[in-house]
């Protein structure tokens, strides 16, 4: 499972690209990424035993090859956050864009750390 989630973060961000080249609004495509996969995400927890997702499709438990698939669609979907440092880049002047994208990185490490 972790392969496949790799490789659909390989993947990710050449169709986040072609999607946001596309599209043409970044934030919009950020905004959109991020709701699918807080989507994908209840999806997931709601197929566990006695939750909404297998209960409807009636087994005790979602089947494993579903949760893969979350998980690829999951890995894509966040593949945006890269555009993040498009969108910073294009909002500071010259001098103070290794700051900025340094509190970027700070940010997403951080994040995780305090989850």
């Amino acid at each position: 499972m972790l392969g496949l989630f790799t490789l659909a973060l390989i993947a990710g961000p050449v169709l986040t690209g072609i999607l946001d080249r596309c599209i043409g609004h970044r934030r919009e495509v950020l905004a959109a990424t991020h709701c699918l996969a807080a989507l994908l995400l209840a999806l997931m927890a709601a197929g566990a035993p006695h939750y909404p997702m297998s209960e409807l499709l009636g087994v005790k438990a979602v089947p494993v090859q579903i949760d893969g698939a979350l998980f690829v669609l999951i890995g894509i979907a966040i593949s945006t956050q890269p555009l993040l440092y498009g969108m910073t880049r294009h909002l500071v002047d010259a001098q103070n864009a290794g700051k900025a994208l340094s509190a970027i990185n700070l940010a997403f490490f951080l994040g995780a750390a305090l989850m």
